[in-house]
């Protein structure tokens, strides 16, 4: 059995990846809580706080509401998962996924401050990587 390593919090709205993280992460002794849509990611906050997951993995372009479709949210303007983390979301403990790049988005999201940004097709070492490294930052922080 692996050690429990941390909780993290995943907002992916497509079926497929969404099962390919939470396998990956359990893999790897990560505990995992899986959200499709930006209303149900913002109750599961509201509800249990920020402090409750370690790491934030977010899609940056998904569905504001699971009654919503993808064609719907593909014509949006708006991304939620950005959304998300720039009012809810700890930054230093964010690392954004997308397979959408404009440089405008990318550039707002490094003025957030996330610690990193993801393309999509998501190169998972690269990501475990990631989800490892604030891991341990969180736990090996030194004090101020």
């Amino acid at each position: 059995m692996v050690k429990k390593r941390g909780r993290v919090f995943v907002l992916e709205d497509n079926e497929n990846l969404y099962e390919i993280y939470r396998n990956l992460l359990s893999h790897y002794g990560y505990e995992v809580d899986m959200y499709n849509c930006y209303d149900c990611a913002v109750k599961a906050i509201e509800k249990k706080g920020t402090k409750y997951w370690g790491v934030y993995l977010i899609d940056l372009k998904v569905l504001k509401s699971c009654k919503e479709n993808a064609t719907q949210n593909f014509k949006s303007n708006v991304f939620y998962g950005f959304e998300l983390v720039k009012n809810y979301i700890p930054r230093e403990r964010t690392l954004f996924i997308s397979g959408y790049f404009s440089p405008e988005i990318m550039k707002e999201i490094i003025n957030l401050g996330v610690i990193n940004i993801l393309l999509k097709p998501v190169n998972l070492g690269k990501l475990i990587l990631n989800v490892n490294a604030i891991f341990d930052y969180i736990y090996n922080k030194p004090e101020d």
